[in-house]
């Protein structure tokens, strides 16, 4: 995650590790819904060590920061509409303004792309009476899978990874910079896994997340 205020770099605040478990139901009329919970560790990102504290370049002020944050649970649900997908989020510490997805073909490959429009706490977790006080924000997640792997119907899971973006309109209150313009922005990898998968081995020493639904 970076901030950057207006006419000025993109500072580095925290590298977050984050796990999302999802599951899916047919529950919906002509459509599906997945629920989802997810958890996560901040980091520092210069000694990749947990996070405990932020200095702020700007004001040169150290800044207290959670070590850990939970998000959700919330769920996803898609139905058909006309010749396309309505998609509806509903996400706890979030005001959700809407979501707009397009599936297409590249070849062997289908993306997945999504841009959900909302405002929302960063991190996770202000109240709903701060939440109405923040800027709006933009999700965008793009996820790419094999079209062979959905076709197949052998398999219960198709293999899919992608990339993540977030941003918002404004500064969080801890840039230290009132109301001066400027953004917050989160770039990030997402890889799809299994129940039981460990895609990140840290040694015995260090955290790892865990969930359970």
């Amino acid at each position: 995650m970076f901030l950057q205020p207006e006419g000025k770099p993109e500072i580095p605040v925290f590298q977050a590790e984050t796990l999302m478990v999802c599951r899916a139901d047919n529950q919906v009329p002509s459509g599906f819904r997945v629920r989802w919970a997810e958890v996560g560790v901040f980091r520092d990102p210069v000694t990749g060590g947990p996070m405990t504290s932020w200095l702020n370049p700007l004001n040169g002020q150290m800044v207290k920061m959670p070590k850990t944050f939970r998000d959700g649970p919330g769920d996803y649900t898609v139905t058909v509409k006309g010749d396309g997908l309505a998609v509806k989020l509903n996400q706890t510490g979030a005001m959700v303004e809407g979501v707009n997805v397009t599936i297409s073909n590249d070849g062997p490959r289908v993306v997945w792309h999504q841009i959900e429009r909302k405002v929302r706490g960063v991190p996770a977790g202000a109240s709903a009476a701060e939440i109405a006080k923040l800027p709006k924000a933009v999700t965008t997640l793009t996820l790419w899978t094999d079209r062979a792997q959905i076709d197949d119907p052998a398999r219960a899971s198709a293999a899919a990874s992608g990339v993540y973006s977030f941003e918002t309109a404004g500064l969080p209150a801890y840039a230290g910079q009132g109301n001066a313009p400027g953004r917050a922005i989160v770039r990030g990898i997402m890889r799809k896994a299994s129940a039981t998968e460990i895609l990140n081995r840290h040694s015995p020493d260090e955290p790892r997340l865990q969930a359970t639904w």
